[in-house]
């Protein structure tokens, strides 16, 4: 039943994949039985690339893209999600659905299927660790799914509603935030990220010429290549550009700048998106003024990831900047949990110095930063 959200699946859309224990590079998933022995699974471990959950995630930034699957290094790129959601199930279903699938061949194996059965009885006590939605998963997969759509609203709505009632009027609040997460909406006159979401740019002369073609062998899983050609009499007319990536759905965003060319001056990726490998992608720039004058063409890549802080010391540091900037209050939504996890000192600077205006568990925390650290009893 189609609810009308993107869903991706960490296996059939290569968002992980296996990777060798000693060299770290991706290598193709065995094709047969002999290769997933105990031995070769001893050697490779079934990971997430960052690089590739970032890029859905900028895609949720404008409407709910959900991921499905989990990996080995799933607590590496949760900070990139506003929500995590477990599927919880008893053991003996987990047995029945291994031995009925016929989609997936992972677990038909006996160290395969002892090794999931495993792994599942710690399941639910390290989801509620991680502050998931638990959703019961025995349930017919239509009630599944409208119960992970209703719970993940409802906690997006209790939060705004929370920092609504406690909140003063045109207050201005930090709210610590996974990379990717839509902000809280509450009537505040300014919302500040932590970490910051700085988006940094760089942009360099690729070629220059009234027309012609080169190869770009160093295109990153990361960020997205903006390829301009530029010209006029001080070559700072745009043209027309092109946007590549490894992605095909970032790439989709990025068609709509191959609209600029005019004058039948065109710029064009080939291989666009790049093959996606162990090591950077290689494509081929072609491009053409279209009058025989000269152009010049730039390629600017954007890096719109969170730069996290080094350490609890700068966290700390970082979150105290943007309160000398004006920030009264601070804001931790359930799915900021696991940033607490990761810079546990910040946790405990907050609970030290300011007072806790509202705590309701496993939804959100709100602290005072008005009052001075030493007006805050023990």
């Amino acid at each position: 039943m189609k609810r009308g959200y993107k869903a991706f699946g960490t296996d059939e859309d290569g968002i992980a994949t296996f990777y060798n224990n000693e060299t770290g590079k991706m290598i193709d998933n065995p094709t047969n039985a002999q290769g997933r022995s105990p031995e070769w699974y001893a050697h490779h471990t079934w990971k997430m690339c960052r690089q590739r959950v970032e890029r859905l995630a900028l895609q949720g930034k404008d409407n709910p893209v959900f991921l499905c699957g989990g990996a080995a290094n799933d607590e590496e790129v949760w900070d990139l999600f506003s929500r995590i959601v477990a599927l919880i199930i008893d053991e003996a279903t987990l047995k029945k659905r291994i031995i009925a699938r016929t989609t997936n061949e992972f677990g038909k194996l006996p160290h395969e299927y002892a090794s999931v059965l495993e792994w599942q009885k710690g399941a639910e006590a390290y989801y509620r660790r991680m502050n998931a939605v638990l959703v019961d998963a025995t349930q017919a997969i239509e009630v599944v799914v409208d119960e992970i759509v209703e719970k993940v609203s409802k906690l997006a709505r209790r939060v705004n509603e929370l920092a609504a009632a406690v909140l003063p009027p045109k207050a201005t609040a930090i709210v610590i935030s996974p990379a990717y997460a839509d902000l809280p909406r509450f009537d505040a006159q300014r919302v500040w990220a932590f970490p910051e979401r700085i988006r940094r740019d760089s942009r360099q002369l690729f070629k220059s010429g009234a027309a012609g073609s080169a190869e770009a062998a160093w295109i990153g899983a990361e960020g997205v290549y903006k390829f301009c050609l530029y010209g006029g009499p001080a070559q700072d007319t745009l043209l027309a550009s092109v946007s590549v990536t490894r992605s095909r759905a970032a790439l989709a965003r990025g068609r709509p700048d191959e609209k600029l060319a005019r004058n039948e001056a065109f710029i064009a990726a080939t291989r666009n998106p790049a093959p996606i490998g162990s090591g950077p992608g290689k494509i081929a720039i072609s491009w053409s003024t279209g009058d025989g004058s000269f152009g010049r063409v730039y390629v600017s890549v954007e890096d719109q990831r969170v730069h996290y802080p080094a350490n609890g010391a700068a966290a700390i540091e970082e979150m105290e900047q943007l309160h000398s900037k004006g920030a009264e209050f601070l804001l931790a939504p359930h799915n900021a949990f696991g940033l607490f996890e990761r810079y546990p000192e910040l946790k405990g600077h907050l609970d030290k110095r300011y007072r806790l205006l509202a705590s309701e568990e496993n939804t959100c925390l709100i602290y005072d930063l008005r009052e001075a650290p030493d007006m805050v009893k023990g």
